[in-house]
């Protein structure tokens, strides 16, 4: 059934079950902290003597991680009995499937909006998953086994009303599954003993095809996804983390396969004809793919304040229009990221009719030609929001500058809260060469993932072959991270395109990663001439194959500008990126505003009067000439102890083996934070967020360190767990995972990485060295190695360390054995 019969109401109840034989068809045709308080271990922090005990826990405990379920449980009546999981489990996915998918024309209001942004995206990759995909072998036996599951605890007398049930939730293309389980589920009632064993024959059969189908990497992972989701005994200890690695790993694995899928598709010999880029292509006559990011900034409250923007261009009518005058209930918009600060030609300002403003004259385009491209462009959104056209530009006007204030610190809910969402790279004429290098990635991604693909997608199992094409097709340098232009010293450069340097876009990738890619000509980046490439999967394309040593010259500089922007960092989803990573980012006005909004950093900006925001901004009290101190003192409250215990590959103080002196331009600035500037050389070097745990407890010692003006932070207590110098009375001997200064090798520009008994470790420093608790769980705990500049009062931060606990039987050794807390008033630089 699709549609046929009317279903009655959203909410399934039980009802009397019918003792009569079910007829079947022939042919199938019809704010802070979650769930923990029970689990806090004795060494939380409310059993510190020390007067910090309201150190607060692990950002990470704000994302939304209840299992769809959960969800569904309101709309479901449980089963009678235990006996029925199964049934009660693919029942509940049904019923979401039918009312709370994306697609799905049977869609609720009061289903929908139960579900918040992460839980609709893990839904709609299950609805997905469930629909199939061409040539898809596997799907079917996996179907099969699970309605065969859900009937087999069913009896005479409960069978009509489990079947039906069912039939009422299923689509169309699922029938014939139900329709066989139900055929196998009857003939065991019959009495007879060739029936019966037929039956248990069939089932055994079924798990068996199911066995071998959810080998196949996609199917597997997705499996996994819908068990975890639904299955009322996937209730392990810390579920929440693992539900949260299950999801992000089977949204990349969902995107990977999307991709490699149509490029497979298109260059085989099936649908040549019928993958034909149209000849005017728009943006709403692709497929709009699912995210592989599913949670950006799960950091920020979801329930913020949601409201318009104060502006939006109407495409259309091609004017800048107040939101405030907009009719309908639901005012839908894309938004563009792109960037200009350094395009402006001085000063000058030009006129763009529909604009209320002056507009920045720019080098590189007219920016009177926008409202054309946008309206070619072909959004199926009606408004469009380019900063542009959207905020007023004149900062000198007062009714412009104070809308402008009111805009910026807005920027997470107007780019979250719009309906698509675009990054125009102004300078990439075409993307022909990068279209190509992603097809050729998606495809080794199906060579590698299926050795044998007959298996998985049948007739076609010429992956190979269609690999050797497209390695052809993508020998060309890479659009996207090669382009060239002209300069007057030589006949051409090649460079990355400016997006890719913008502070202010870095912000906005990490808001809202699920981006597609449009040229010069605002036309997108597409897979097969079918499927719209998003800048997240792009970045899980390039994670899972960036290490392959034979690709084409397209993919090759592909690989290259993935590995100089770091763009790595970006699946981390880290609430520290914008700080990371921005460090080799360009902005022309002040930096802290470009990024605040990411970070969930605003209030030192919205406290500023108009005059202050008019201003020019005061670089005497820049930290480390970069961001306000306000603003730093601001993040480092939100982020807690994980904003001083970055990790990096840069050696934070290097000797000269000549002089045995700190070697020139050591020891390094800002050692401590998390934008510690790289010395030049060395800027294919990185930084790496501290990895956040939920349920982490930072060390009550850190909420005291305070950050100064020139970067060095003033530690007046801490807790220390090793020393080369302090008698402990119990030091760290367990090993840890350290990312550290070499002590063996003083003179290396770069850390070293190994697992190493700690207090061992703190002695081969020569001078003065500690290893401070930052974090502990009971499963972990996590700090900074610091180590005296020789001849000095001032620290640097030579490196972290982590230890992974054997289990919650060891949680009671964490923090009272080992912590020696101790007042210092140390400085570090």
């Amino acid at each position: 059934m699709d549609g046929s019969e009317p279903y009655q109401g959203p909410l399934t109840r039980p009802r009397t079950s019918d003792t009569g034989a079910a007829v079947l068809g022939s042919d199938g045709e019809d704010k802070d902290h979650i769930g923990h308080d029970a689990e806090r271990p004795p060494s939380s922090p409310s059993s510190f003597s020390d007067s910090d005990s309201d150190s607060h826990t692990s950002w990470l405990t704000q994302a939304s991680l209840q299992p769809l379920r959960v969800v569904v449980a309101p709309f479901v009546e449980p089963p009678a009995s235990e006996e029925h999981a199964e049934w009660h489990k693919l029942r509940s996915f049904l019923y979401l499937l039918r009312f709370g998918s994306r697609e799905s024309p049977h869609r609720v209001p009061a289903v929908v909006e139960a579900l918040d942004r992460t839980q609709a995206s893990v839904l709609d990759l299950l609805a997905e998953w469930w629909s199939g995909r061409p040539y898809d072998t596997a799907l079917p036996a996996i179907k099969r086994h699970q309605f065969l599951l859900a009937l087999s605890a069913s009896d005479r007398e409960t069978f009509c009303f489990h079947f039906n049930e069912l039939k009422d939730l299923c689509f169309e293309r699922d029938l014939v599954y139900l329709n066989d389980a139900g055929r196998m589920r009857q003939l065991s009632y019959n009495g007879d003993s060739c029936n019966c064993k037929q039956s248990i024959q069939f089932l055994e059969r079924s798990k068996e095809d199911m066995l071998e189908s959810t080998g196949a990497s996609y199917h597997k992972t997705m499996f996994s996804l819908y068990y975890i989701e639904f299955d009322p005994s996937a209730q392990w200890q810390d579920l929440d983390v693992d539900i949260a690695t299950v999801r992000d790993f089977a949204s990349g694995r969902a995107a990977l396969e999307r991709i490699g899928l149509r490029a497979l598709i298109q260059v085989s010999s099936f649908d040549n004809a019928g993958t034909a880029c149209p000849p005017n292509p728009k943006v709403k006559d692709f497929l709009r793919p699912l995210p592989s990011i599913l949670n950006p900034c799960h950091w920020l409250s979801s329930d913020e304040p949601v409201g318009l923007p104060y502006y939006l261009w109407d495409i259309e009518l091609r004017r800048t229009v107040e939101t405030a005058g907009l009719r309908g209930p639901d005012i839908r918009y894309a938004i563009i990221s792109h960037t200009w600060g350094r395009l402006r030609e001085g000063c000058a300002t030009e006129s763009v009719r529909g604009v209320p403003w002056q507009v920045p004259k720019l080098t590189s385009y007219d920016v009177k030609q926008l409202p054309e491209l946008i309206m070619d462009a072909g959004f199926a959104e009606p408004y469009l929001w380019l900063d542009l056209f959207c905020i007023p530009q004149e900062m000198s006007v007062d009714w412009q500058a104070r809308i402008c204030k009111a805009e910026l610190p807005r920027q997470l809910a107007i780019f979250r809260n719009s309906s698509a969402a675009a990054i125009w790279m102004n300078d990439v004429a075409s993307w022909d060469n990068t279209a190509e290098a992603a097809a050729w990635l998606g495809l080794r991604f199906l060579k590698r993932s299926y050795e044998d693909s007959s298996v998985i997608y049948q007739d076609l199992c010429e992956a190979y072959d269609a690999l050797e094409t497209a390695t052809q097709s993508a020998s060309s340098r890479c659009d996207l991270m090669d382009r060239t232009e002209p300069v007057e010293e030589v006949a051409q450069r090649t460079m990355a395109p400016a997006w890719f340097t913008s502070l202010w876009t870095l912000q906005e990738i990490i808001i809202r990663p699920d981006m597609i890619l449009l040229d010069k000509q605002w036309r997108p980046l597409t897979v097969g001439n079918e499927l719209l490439i998003t800048f997240d999967s792009l970045i899980t394309l390039l994670n899972e194959l960036s290490d392959i040593q034979d690709a084409p010259t397209g993919v090759a500089t592909l690989i290259s500008g993935y590995e100089d922007h770091q763009m790595h960092l970006l699946a981390r989803n880290s609430r520290l990126d914008c700080l990371i990573l921005g460090v080799h980012r360009q902005s022309t006005s002040p930096r802290a505003p470009a990024v605040m909004s990411a970070l969930g950093a605003t209030s030192w900006f919205r406290g500023q009067t108009l005059r202050q925001f008019q201003s020019p901004e005061d670089a005497d009290r820049l930290v480390l000439g970069l961001y306000p101190l306000d603003f730093v003192q601001e993040v480092r409250k939100l982020v807690g102890a994980p904003f001083f215990s970055c990790s990096n590959t840069v050696a934070t103080l290097v000797i000269d083996e000549d002089t045995a002196e700190p070697a020139p331009g050591y020891p390094l600035r800002g050692t401590m934070l998390p934008f510690m500037p790289i010395p030049s050389g060395l800027l294919k070097s990185y930084v790496h967020p501290h990895k956040d745990h939920v349920g982490d407890f930072h060390d009550p010692t850190v909420r005291r360190w305070r950050v100064q003006l020139d970067g060095s932070v003033f530690l007046p207590r801490v807790a220390v767990i090793a020393s080369n110098t302090m008698v402990l009375k119990t030091p760290f001997q367990a090993k840890c995972w350290m990312e550290s200064n070499d002590p063996e090798d003083t003179t290396s520009r770069h850390t070293v990485s190994r697992t190493f008994p700690l207090q061992e470790w703190i002695c081969k420093f020569s001078g003065e060295a500690h290893a401070i608790c930052t974090v502990f769980h009971y499963e972990r705990m996590a700090g900074i190695i610091l180590h005296r500049v020789k001849d000095s009062e001032a620290f640097v931060k030579a490196g972290t360390f982590d230890h992974d606990w054997a289990g919650r039987d060891d949680h009671a050794k964490i923090a009272l054995p080992f912590r020696t807390v101790c007042d210092v008033g140390w400085h570090v630089l």
